[in-house]
């Protein structure tokens, strides 16, 4: 009778937990299905057309092939498998009409209204990076478990699928680009689970402050930058959310 009373105690705390999740799911959906709900009618079934064998990118207005040979090669470095390849290309980001188009749209939308003509926008940027754009120069340390073949798809030693969008934010600073927003699609060697895949997106917004920006409000500048990314933050996704901020960060 003992060891029946633990089997149900454990039964009705598995199914619990089990509940506890599924409510956890239920109110992630329910918040991106409200995010997308003023852009429902812009949903289409149209089917996508893919090309297994040759990948065609467009680059500002040039365009840009590459074929398998390219990226799936002899080198003793390259992890980069088929079904990876053929993922590239597809920019699910670039279709108005895919749930991702949508989002980013929005999000596009929220910047053009509250900054009007102040952010630039690359949705373009081609996904293979050196090594130093990916890791170095957005202060990866060397001996970082990130840069390992285990964990990221590399082409050769020296040229990756970019793990993160962050990849380009030298290049673009370089180019003289301080308010720029970047989407794009990234690839990481993660297992498949519910929180992990191996091809994702990702934007990222950029902006470089001056004292000119926070002066006139008499803050500092650490407080005045953390205001007005909380700020943005909170106005893009307010949807009836109750909104936290944790003060050590």
């Amino acid at each position: 009778m003992a060891a029946s009373s633990v089997r149900r105690h454990r039964a009705a705390c598995d199914g619990g937990k089990r509940a506890t999740a599924a409510r956890h799911v239920s109110l992630q959906l329910s918040h991106l299905l409200n995010l997308l709900r003023p852009h429902a009618h812009r949903f289409t079934k149209q089917k996508a057309k893919t090309n297994s064998h040759r990948l065609c990118v467009r680059q500002s207005s040039d365009k840009i092939r590459v074929s398998i040979r390219d990226v799936v090669r002899d080198d003793p470095t390259n992890n980069v498998l088929d079904s990876i390849f053929s993922k590239l290309g597809m920019q699910l980001h670039r279709r108005d009409h895919h749930p991702i188009g949508i989002l980013k749209n929005a999000i596009y939308n929220y910047f053009d209204i509250t900054y009007s003509g102040k952010f630039d926008k690359f949705d373009n940027l081609f996904p293979f990076v050196s090594v130093k754009m990916n890791f170095d120069d957005v202060l990866v340390r060397e001996d970082h478990v990130s840069r390992s073949y285990n964990d990221t798809y590399y082409v050769d030693s020296q040229t990756v699928l970019r793990c993160h969008i962050s990849a380009h934010q030298a290049e673009l600073l370089r180019k003289g680009h301080t308010h720029f927003l970047v989407t794009g699609d990234v690839y990481r060697r993660d297992s498949i689970d519910s929180t992990h895949r191996p091809v994702f997106h990702q934007m990222e917004g950029f902006r470089v402050f001056t004292p000119d920006d926070w002066e006139p409000s008499g803050m500092d500048g650490t407080s005045y930058v953390a205001e007005d990314l909380k700020k943005c933050l909170e106005d893009i996704s307010r949807v009836g959310v109750c909104f936290l901020w944790n003060a050590s960060v």
